[in-house]
């Protein structure tokens, strides 16, 4: 038993979490960005939703800021562990971050597991959905739910090799591989 915790311990200590944890910042900072979009929309339609996109952009903000410009990480490598391990942190991160909008929602607002799993579903693009009709929901829910759609039909890691260069000489080939099957990098050069 001693022998088996000895190597779970030496397994986490050689990963980097610092360059996860910066890494994830800089993907939250971009992910408030898009928040930005059902935002105005709700500004353009005149609807009270835009309070919770605000919310929710200030928070997403200010935590991917804090994450990104005050981890400085002693080595900015990535191996293939931390690629591996920041496929499956970016989904869960963007999706706790993504459901802030479906909680604070004036019109029947969604529980914490419904909206972590509609904004789960989105980013992973499972198709799953908990509401019966979206016909409630203001335009702004409907254009973040399609966002949410966009960017996990576009690959969360293929974004992040497109957004942060600093992936593409490390952990980023491997990330990219981790996420997109069936095709290799030299294919996609």
């Amino acid at each position: 038993m001693g022998r088996r915790v000895r190597q779970l311990n030496q397994y986490f200590t050689t990963i980097n979490f610092p360059v996860l944890l910066r890494i994830i910042g800089l993907l939250l900072v971009i992910e408030s960005v898009f928040l930005l979009i059902p935002l105005t929309t709700c500004l353009i339609y005149g609807e009270n939703d835009w309070r919770c996109f605000l919310i929710a952009f200030g928070v997403t903000a200010i935590t991917g800021g804090a994450m990104a410009f005050t981890i400085h990480p002693s080595t900015p490598s990535m191996g293939k562990r931390e690629g591996f391990l920041l496929t499956a942190l970016v989904w869960v991160f963007f999706s706790a971050f993504g459901m802030l909008p479906f909680m604070f929602m004036e019109n029947q607002p969604l529980s914490v597991s419904d909206a972590f799993f509609e904004a789960m579903s989105g980013f992973t693009t499972t198709g799953a959905t908990i509401m019966k009709s979206i016909s409630h929901l203001s335009h702004g829910a409907v254009i973040w739910r399609s966002v949410m759609q966009w960017i996990g039909g576009m690959g969360i890691i293929l974004f992040t090799l497109a957004v942060i260069p600093m992936l593409n000489h490390s952990g980023g080939m491997q990330m990219f591989n981790a996420e997109v099957t069936g095709i290799t990098h030299d294919k996609l050069r």
